[in-house]
């Protein structure tokens, strides 16, 4: 501090307090947080500030040791404060290290102009931080020690020499300030050794070969050894075996450049048996006897070190998991995607999504969810080889980097994976659930463009492989005509809207008879189907359209305009809706999980004339199993209304009968891959047989589509199956 005034004399050399003081300013909370944590836990008062200004104002309120500035703030900056911090103290008097994430050599030069003591860069790196602080807190209780004793023998030579001149008592003088001198001395000397034992590092004085020649007394909080059992031992029967080597090197070089200043970080033996990671800062020194010697400063930072190492595995990996996250795995990415150019070689990516995973989460909960990810996450890692890299990238979504494998020996690997996955049972109280895996697979060189496209290539081909049927490797090609499918799909998703907003879908009815009736009335029992009108006014089939319509979500939309128009028809026809047993409207998966449109649909009933006995409401089997709590919600909530549910495509899922006790629909559409052949097939006749049987015993009324000819319908009317559908019917025709 400047001295302007006897009092700023005596405050500038005041001893330091028993406990540092540190102020921290920076602008951002989380710098300050974790510098306040690390450096607290050096044994340190830490004081923060978010401002300048609140930097300042703390200054006049308190005393501090040493400040941590950060340059860049917004209205006040570092190089200002600075400037207004040396107005009221010298370097020495407070010290001041920069902090800044710009390593300008211009800004550099400007703060040590200034007056700042350091300066260090973000981002930070904590046990360079650390070490600083406590090399410029060492100084400056060294300097204000020394300064202190100079101070006090300067005033008290002053004064005695001017009272003894005066009285002619020259000889008594100078022999009163040798007096004074030697007490000032001894005194120091106690404190500094004072401060040697009570600090909380180790210091330590060695011989060049190792040999312990003093330790302090914090040897024994620290390691658990008394500093006398060292003394005259070696150094090194401490050090860990892997840090041997650097150690060494370490003294080595410290005694071949005198008076350097040198640290390293290693691990040392605590009398427990237990490892203490110490940060040492030392130098060498000459003796009176000319004997050179290391001095260290030794300090544990054995929780500071796992801290870190803690903050860092949550940073770069899944919490659910323990796998690496998507951020170190696309950095991974980048490397490995370097090495291929770089060395010529070739690498692979895996994407990887859960087929049954929604399925478990609805039906047993989301802390069933997490379990089945992590064992899931647990089984990949015994498969996956330890250089390559598995990662969870959210979800059910995992991802695997293969790296100097081709394509072939990646397929190999994936069919391994979905082997694996196949064999493997998830048990959540005491049930039991299978469990698929579709896989994209992405093969890396030269040639890929970069991460980002790799990982939109590995998205598609497992989007891909997922719509092949799941469960299966589904490799990426420039000229993939799977993709190119799915592309051509794009172009769907314009005309579907254009469609709606013009008006240019239109309604088919299909009539549903009565196996064995003779009853010809047709329309009293049908289904709805939709169709496009294109261009030309031609018809188009759903089978072109609604594929992409599902897959980008606009099913939900046609579902709406089928049930507007359906109604509007309906209650433009009143002598028809009259006479109307059942009409049937096909409803998409998407809607049975939107809580909005059940909410629309009640409304809809409540509003019109329309009696909800007289709607059946189609579902198909993969739709309702997909969304299997949503669909059950959505169908309890319209049969209290009294509208009739039927399950569309029955028997093509693996779990049909599995879920069937727990949908509570009216009837059964028996798939139409079965129905198709039943005459000639006795396979399929059997597969019909036994779904009919199962409906029949748990109450539900059973369709069998696809109904082509006679041999169709009377092997139907000898199982007993209830109602049919097919061209050997009628074929759908226009409503109007």
């Amino acid at each position: 501090m400047i001295a302007t005034n006897s009092t700023d004399q005596d405050k500038s050399y005041q001893r330091l307090p028993s406990k540092t003081r540190v102020m921290v300013v920076d602008d951002q909370s989380t710098t300050r947080n974790i510098l306040k944590r690390v450096i607290n836990n050096s044994g340190h008062e830490v004081i923060t500030a978010d401002s300048g200004e609140q930097a300042l104002q703390l200054l006049d309120e308190s005393q501090f040791t040493l400040v941590l500035l950060d340059i860049v703030m917004p209205k006040m900056d570092g190089f200002e404060v600075l400037k207004e911090i040396r107005q009221r103290y010298s370097m020495s008097g407070l010290p001041v290290i920069m902090v800044s994430v710009r390593d300008d050599s211009d800004d550099i030069l400007k703060a040590f102009s200034m007056g700042a003591n350091d300066y260090v860069a973000k981002p930070i790196d904590l046990p360079v931080i650390c070490a600083r602080i406590e090399a410029h807190l060492a100084y400056k209780q060294f300097s204000d020690n020394n300064d202190f004793a100079r101070r006090k023998l300067e005033q008290n030579v002053a004064k005695k020499r001017t009272k003894l001149l005066s009285k002619n008592k020259v000889i008594e003088f100078e022999k009163e300030k040798r007096k004074k001198a030697e007490q000032l001395f001894h005194e120091s000397e106690s404190y500094f050794q004072s401060l040697i034992e009570n600090v909380n590092d180790i210091i330590a004085v060695f011989e060049e070969d190792g040999t312990v020649v003093y330790e302090s007394s914090s040897l024994e909080r620290i390691l658990g050894y008394k500093p006398e059992e060292r003394i005259g031992n070696n150094v090194f029967e401490l050090v860990h075996p892997e840090d041997m080597e650097v150690v060494v090197a370490r003294f080595a070089q410290a005694f071949s450049e005198p008076e350097v200043t040198f640290s390293e970080t290693a691990r040392f033996l605590h009398k427990d048996g237990s490892w203490r990671l110490l940060e040492a800062v030392g130098t060498t020194t000459i003796t009176q006897e000319g004997k050179q010697r290391g001095i260290v400063n030794a300090r544990d930072v054995t929780e500071r070190s796992n801290l870190s190492e803690q903050l860092s595995h949550q940073a770069s990996h899944d919490t659910l998991t323990g796998l690496i996250n998507r951020h170190e795995f696309e950095r991974r990415l980048e490397h490995a995607l370097e090495a291929c150019r770089v060395e010529q070689s070739e690498s692979a990516l895996f994407y990887l999504d859960l087929d049954q995973f929604k399925v478990i989460n609805d039906n047993c909960g989301h802390i069933a969810g997490d379990e089945l990810l992590k064992q899931i996450g647990a089984l990949l890692r015994e498969e996956v080889w330890k250089r390559d890299t598995l990662a969870r990238l959210g979800g059910d979504e995992f991802v695997v980097l293969l790296e100097h494998c081709t394509s072939e020996q990646a397929k190999k690997v994936g069919n391994k994976i979905l082997k694996l996955i196949d064999d493997y049972r998830f048990i959540w109280e005491d049930q039991s659930f299978t469990i698929s895996v579709s896989i994209g697979l992405v093969p890396i060189n030269k040639k890929s463009k970069n991460s980002v496209e790799i990982m939109k290539q590995a998205d598609s081909a497992c989007f891909a492989a997922k719509g092949a049927g799941r469960n299966r490797v589904h490799t990426f090609h420039d000229d993939d005509k799977t993709l190119t499918m799915l592309h051509g799909e794009m172009q769907w998703v314009a005309q579907i809207n254009q469609a709606i907003d013009n008006d240019r879908f239109c309604l088919f009815a299909q009539p549903i008879v009565a196996v064995g009736s003779d009853d010809q009335n047709h329309r009293e029992h049908y289904e709805l189907l939709l169709r496009m009108r294109g261009d030309e006014d031609q018809f188009i089939s759903p089978g072109l359209f609604l594929p992409a319509a599902e897959r980008y979500h606009l099913s939900q939309r046609l579902d709406r305009w089928v049930i507007d128009n359906a109604f509007k028809w309906l209650l433009n026809n009143p002598n028809h809706l009259e006479n109307l047993s059942k009409c049937a409207i096909n409803l998409s998966g998407l809607s049975l999980g939107n809580e909005k449109f059940l909410a629309d649909l009640v409304k809809r009933f409540e509003e019109s004339n329309i009696p909800p006995e007289k709607i059946c409401f189609e579902v198909t089997e993969t739709a309702t199993i997909a969304n299997l709590s949503d669909a059950r919600n959505f169908i309890e909530t319209l049969r209290e209304l009294g509208c009739l549910f039927a399950l569309d495509d029955f028997g093509s899922g693996l779990s049909s009968f599995a879920y069937l006790k727990s949908l509570p629909v009216d009837y059964l559409k028996i798939d139409g891959i079965f129905v198709k052949d039943i005459d000639t097939n006795p396979i399929n006749f059997a597969m019909v047989k036994s779904i009919n049987e199962i409906g029949k015993v748990m109450g539900k009324k059973t369709i069998a589509e696809f109904v082509e000819n006679a041999g169709i319908m009377k092997k139907l009317e000898e199982i007993g199956v209830d109602y049919a559908q097919g061209y050997y019917i009628d074929k759908p025709k226009p409503i109007d």
